[in-house]
């Protein structure tokens, strides 16, 4: 593909999400916007919230210009690997290195630098991203392996109950793997699930972290090599090579497994601080964040709310509570905690107004109002 191609879309995505995307336009989109917003808010309270719908915009942006990038060659000329000397170059063509990397950046970009380098990986990913992205990833395979000779480039289904001791044997026979330690699936039953996490903090709060790369690293003797992908602009794509974390014989497995992992979330915690928009993984941060001691606001008096006026007008109280739709059943969401209440047809509609425009306290049940003024749901909307 010619390089002005690779341009022109990469142009075409800046203009579509230049503040054309209306967040409150679609509810799907809203329910996003308003889980990413619970993110920010728990483990980036510094930024305000009227920031919030840009970064998740742009948080769009990325995810769409990390897949356009995947397709172009041409995304490599704008691109520089930082910290990637002969040392870490010579370990990742002897293979048997596991590459632990981030939903960060132009992530997909390390598809491209590996085969550049004719180093062989498998790409472990879920299986339903393999499903709906199965063209595109045949079409990758075929590019890849060519370029590379064949059997340069698999996949491996993360899902799969015999994802695990696939991956070890990849390691032994000295393939290099690549991983994403920020993903939202993993292998095996819900108990195995369970005892592949551990408690970490970062960030703001702390997130119940996947060690498995760390005890698979520990299981095979095999290395890790972080790898930190960030966009300092839109043609300035910096993927940071990590200095290995090598397992060490005389450490017990679990406590290498916790450690490593720690280490390497460390390592990405000031990139997201720096570019929090550059992070995918603010989409689906909910379903392993562990919000402890969550800053969420007093009750006001419940009397308080009898005393307003039923033509008092009212605004959705938007820093603390979002709405979201799940299998079309509206939900009212607590940002603080990440707890949601089912609401009705008729009170999602409302609070879905609420976000933009002033309501009253007549238009809700009285008793229903009273609950929901006393735990600031509305606030007194600015005259």
């Amino acid at each position: 593909m010619p390089a002005c191609s690779y341009i022109t879309e990469r142009k075409k995505l800046e203009s579509l999400f230049s503040g054309h995307l209306n967040v409150w336009k679609d509810d799907n989109i809203a329910g996003k916007f308003n889980i990413v917003s619970a993110g920010l808010r728990n483990y980036l309270p510094d930024i305000v919230y009227k920031e919030h719908e840009r970064i998740f915009k742009d948080i769009i942006m990325h995810q769409s210009l990390s897949k356009l990038e995947q397709a172009y060659q041409e995304a490599l000329d704008y691109s520089t690997c930082e910290n990637l000397d002969n040392e870490k170059l010579g370990l990742l063509k002897k293979g048997g290195t596991i590459i632990c990397t981030f939903h960060t950046g132009s992530y997909r970009v390390i598809n491209q630098v590996l085969v550049r380098h004719h180093i062989p990986f498998s790409l472990v990913i879920a299986k339903s991203i393999i499903e709906s992205q199965g063209e595109e990833f045949a079409d990758l395979h075929q590019r890849f392996s060519g370029s590379g000779g064949v059997g340069s480039f698999g996949l491996i289904d993360a899902e799969s109950p015999g994802s695990g001791l696939q991956m070890l044997r990849e390691l032994k026979k000295g393939r290099n793997l690549v991983l994403y330690i920020d993903g939202n699936t993993g292998a095996g039953s819900e108990d195995n699930e369970k005892n592949n996490l551990c408690d970490i903090p970062f960030l703001g709060q702390r997130i119940f972290a996947r060690k498995g790369i760390a005890f698979l690293a520990h299981v095979a003797n095999s290395p890790i090599v972080p790898v930190i992908c960030s966009r300092k602009s839109i043609d300035d794509i910096r993927l940071h090579f990590s200095d290995p974390i090598y397992p060490k014989a005389n450490e017990a497995r679990d406590t290498f497994a916790q450690n490593a992992t720690r280490q390497i979330f460390d390592l990405v915690a000031p990139v997201i601080r720096k570019y929090p928009e550059q992070w995918e993984a603010w989409l689906y941060l909910h379903r392993f964040a562990n919000v402890v001691n969550h800053t969420g606001i007093e009750l006001k008096e419940s009397e308080v709310a009898a005393d307003l006026s039923g033509d008092t007008r009212l605004m959705l109280n938007v820093e603390e509570f979002g709405i979201f739709k799940l299998y079309d059943e509206g939900h009212l969401l607590r940002k603080s905690s990440y707890d949601s209440f089912a609401v009705g047809k008729d009170l999602y509609d409302l609070l879905h107004l609420a976000v933009s425009e002033p309501i009253t306290k007549r238009q809700m049940d009285p008793y229903l109002f009273s609950q929901f003024y006393q735990n600031n749901v509305f606030v007194l909307a600015r005259d």
